[in-house]
C-alpha cells in the first residue's frame, strides 16, 4: 500500500462533516480497503482516535494534529500550492512535513 496524502486529507474533511454521525467513511475512487488503511495510518500518526474490529473501523474524534493538518488543506488551493512548493523544492510530502510547513509559514502569501 502506497501512503496518499490527499486520501489522508479527504478522510479527515468527511469525518469533521459528519462527526458524531457514526457514518462509515466513503471517498470516491478508494476501496474501503484503502480508506481502512489509511485510517490506520492516520490513528498510528495521532490524526484522529480510532477503534478497529474485524468487520471494520470507527473513528471517535480527530485529534489536534488532524486540525492543525485540516486548518492548512482545507482549501484545495491552498493544498495544491502546499504540494507544488514540496515537489519544487524536493521535499518528501509527509505529514510531518506538512503540519510543519502550515504551522510556520503564511500560506496565504
Amino acid at each position: 500500500m502506497e501512503r496518499d496524502l490527499d486520501l489522508i486529507r479527504d478522510i479527515l474533511l468527511f469525518v469533521q462533516k459528519e462527526e458524531n454521525k457514526n457514518k462509515n467513511v466513503e471517498i470516491p475512487g478508494f476501496s474501503s480497503d484503502e480508506i481502512r488503511n489509511h485510517v490506520k495510518l492516520m490513528h498510528d500518526k495521532n490524526l484522529i482516535e480510532a477503534q478497529f474490529t474485524k468487520s471494520g473501523y470507527f473513528i471517535s474524534r480527530i485529534k489536534w494534529d488532524g486540525y492543525e493538518f485540516i486548518k492548512g488543506t482545507k482549501d484545495n488551493k491552498t493544498w495544491t500550492k502546499i504540494k507544488n512548493v514540496f515537489l519544487e523544492k524536493g521535499i518528501d510530502l509527509s505529514i510531518d512535513a506538512v503540519i510543519t510547513a502550515i504551522k510556520g509559514s503564511n500560506l496565504d502569501s
